[in-house]
């Protein structure tokens, strides 16, 4: 058995030779459009992925995302467009690459692992052409890289949840594929049990420098693991950006009301400003005085303080745990949700004062433009 120390050293080394930053894009889809029927499930989708990154795609139900996986897999053609991986076409007008020539590694929700063969039979499953020898180096750094070393002989019901999904995801890297495609892969798993196999997954992506495209409809699990965040709706890109953009600064409605929470505030333009219910705050715009507008705001971006004069009436409070949320009236009509400390607690009925602590305003003037001022 090799040891330790020079099974780190080979996966570090692989991952630093395959990262460059100044590679093009391992992974890009231009203008990819697939349909059922009358059903459109991914409308003129572009995006590109660099090597080394982890793009999560987010989205509510039926938006499009497994669709988008199957399509760079090869389990599905696309009706326009076309697939890159590694700059080389895989499908698209006339040129079509099978699934198992893509240098593509799937993992399931279901894991999809052989009942009858042990933990080291599966890893091993998709190492064709190497020598015994090679083959059981892999495997063994394998275990050690998802930390089931010692177990290679156990089959997957002696297994818990967690560790069946270390397996997969084992299994899918073993070949080293250019693309690890994940498809809501902790999604049968209990809440701590997900958190854990969660972090976990992200040291492995991290260690190797694996391009990996993660769909998920959980938005934590989309913070966490992303690199860079697409937010798909209907089968349409809605925003492409880093995790923290798309959260403080959405550039659609729909963005703003699915990621996070988000209120929204009625206000106006006037001269340099736009005045809302919370107050009227700089904004530097070319349009017209009086044009309606509706401002995000998001309940930890509130500050409260109690004031008999305040601009807010508190309708509701609601303990969560690590803090309070209050369902807010202001003066103007509109509803709003505040996160508080849990140790903070203001009776329902009382005034308070609600200011809005954020450098940046998102503007909506309709359901899908926005300006950041």
């Amino acid at each position: 058995m090799a040891p330790a120390k020079k099974s780190i050293m080979v996966i570090k080394r692989m991952a630093q030779e395959e990262k460059r930053a100044d590679s093009p894009p391992i992974l890009a889809l231009r203008g990819v459009t697939r349909s059922y029927s009358e059903s459109m499930a991914v409308d003129r989708l572009s995006l590109e992925v660099a090597q080394g990154e982890t793009l999560v795609i987010l989205g509510p139900s039926g938006c499009g995302k497994t669709t988008v996986l199957r399509l760079i897999a090869g389990l599905e053609h696309p009706d326009e467009g076309t697939i890159d991986i590694s700059g080389r076409r895989v499908a698209g007008g006339r040129e079509w690459v099978p699934p198992e020539k893509r240098g593509v590694g799937l993992v399931f929700q279901d894991y999809a692992l052989f009942p009858h063969l042990s933990l080291s039979q599966n890893i091993a499953f998709g190492l064709k052409g190497m020598k015994p020898a090679q083959r059981r180096q892999r495997v063994w750094e394998i275990l050690f890289l998802v930390g089931l070393e010692g177990l290679g002989e156990r089959h997957p019901h002696q297994l818990s949840g967690g560790q069946q999904q270390r397996v997969a995801l084992g299994r899918a890297l073993a070949p080293q594929p250019q693309v690890l495609l994940l498809d809501e892969p902790f999604s049968n798993l209990d809440t701590d049990l997900r958190l854990q196999v969660r972090e976990e997954v992200r040291r492995i992506l991290r260690t190797t420098g694996t391009t990996a495209i993660f769909v998920t409809h959980d938005q934590e699990e989309a913070f966490s693991l992303a690199d860079r965040l697409a937010v798909l709706n209907e089968g349409r890109m809605e925003q492409l950006e880093k995790p923290d953009m798309v959260y403080n600064f959405p550039t659609t409605r729909f963005v703003a009301d699915f990621v996070g929470h988000a209120d929204f505030v009625t206000g106006e333009v006037t001269n340099g400003s736009v005045r809302t219910g919370l107050g009227a705050f700089p904004y530097q715009t070319d349009l017209p005085v009086g044009t309606p507008v509706e401002v995000m705001v998001r309940p930890d971006n509130l500050l409260l303080s109690p004031d008999p004069e305040g601009n807010t009436t508190v309708v509701e409070r609601r303990f969560l745990g690590p803090f309070n949320q209050y369902v807010l009236r202001l003066s103007s009509g509109d509803f709003i949700h505040a996160n508080a400390p849990s140790a903070v607690v203001y009776a329902e009925g009382i005034r308070l004062r609600a200011e809005l602590r954020v450098a940046c305003l998102t503007v909506f003037l309709d359901a899908t433009a926005s300006e950041v001022a």
